[in-house]
């Protein structure tokens, strides 16, 4: 595949990325708890995680793939000064990166987890219960987004010449 089109396909997965925790935290679980009663909202909550999580861990991982490939290719074309600033860059990004996989996983299979069986929890079928979990879902979120604006600053750090 060609550098140019990887690095299409590397910035599209990052938008999608990007945007799938801006829907969820900004805009599906504002909206659903809004419109709906306690219990058609959690169902439908439910439901988004249910399509959202793989949608944005299949985001992530194609992210990941291509901006290796991309820097496996680009490597022997930098020298000099701007090879030290790019590892400085490259090594910052990579710490985010492992900073988004752990928040994302933590969001996504334990606050997630219990959104989407909370009919088979006690606790969390309990209204304050439930609204505790919720809320860490909205500050999970908000610090995938925070983590994945931060990659994508030093991305675009290091495409800048």
């Amino acid at each position: 595949m060609s550098r140019p089109l990887l690095a299409f396909v590397h910035l599209i997965s990052a938008t999608l990325y990007l945007g799938g925790w801006v829907m969820l935290g900004a805009i599906a679980v504002p909206a659903l708890r809004r419109g709906l009663n306690s219990e058609e909202f959690r169902t439908a909550l439910a439901a988004v995680l249910r399509l959202l999580h793989p949608f944005i861990y299949a985001c992530f991982g194609v992210v990941v793939l291509t901006g290796a490939v991309v820097y496996y290719q680009t490597r022997g074309l930098v020298t000099g000064e701007p090879l030290v600033r790019l590892f400085q860059l490259l090594g910052a990004k990579l710490f985010l990166v492992f900073v988004a996989t752990m928040t994302s996983g933590y969001q996504v299979f334990a606050v997630g987890r219990e959104v989407i069986f909370w009919e088979y929890d006690e606790e969390t079928r309990k209204e304050e219960g439930y609204r505790r979990v919720l809320r860490r879902l909205q500050i999970w979120t908000g610090v995938n987004i925070l983590v994945a604006l931060g990659i994508l600053y030093l991305g675009y750090l290091m495409a800048r010449p």
